[in-house]
């Protein structure tokens, strides 16, 4: 008589968000869906279907939404130090000549870099002002 194959036992809501947090850490590392579901302990279908429902991306995109908030702050604050090294760079009468007017000009780079953005984003915000204050309309 042949045996029955035997079910996965269901998983518990628990051990479900622990196999979700799982899979997201791996995802965020770079991992493919076969790799974070074998971390979980999990078929890649499984993942496949994870990153279709509503509450698995949710939870995925505020994850990757807080790793990227994150990164931008580390990168902000070692922008602070590259404007410095660029800065001493630049000022250093013993650095050579070609040294000294590439960082000269990186930081000029960057400066206008800056500019520009600020005026998009100042642009950006009237739009949205004169958007709301005039309504959503279909004739724009």
């Amino acid at each position: 008589m042949a045996s029955k194959p035997q079910k996965k036992k269901p998983t518990s809501g628990t051990n479900k968000t622990r196999q979700a947090e799982v899979v997201i850490a791996a995802l965020l590392a770079g991992d493919t869906y076969a790799a974070a579901a074998k971390k979980a302990g999990l078929g890649r279908r499984t993942v496949d279907v994870w990153m279709k429902s509503e509450w698995f991306a949710a939870q995925y995109q505020a994850a990757r939404a807080l790793l990227i908030s994150k990164t931008i702050d580390m990168l902000s604050t070692a922008a602070v130090d590259a404007v410095r090294v660029l800065h001493g760079v630049a000022n250093d009468r013993m650095a050579p000549h070609s040294a000294r007017v590439q960082a000269s000009a990186k930081a000029i780079d960057a400066m206008f870099q800056g500019i520009e953005m600020r005026n998009l984003e100042t642009r950006l915000a009237e739009l949205e002002k004169a958007v709301a204050q005039h309504g959503a309309k279909d004739d724009y």
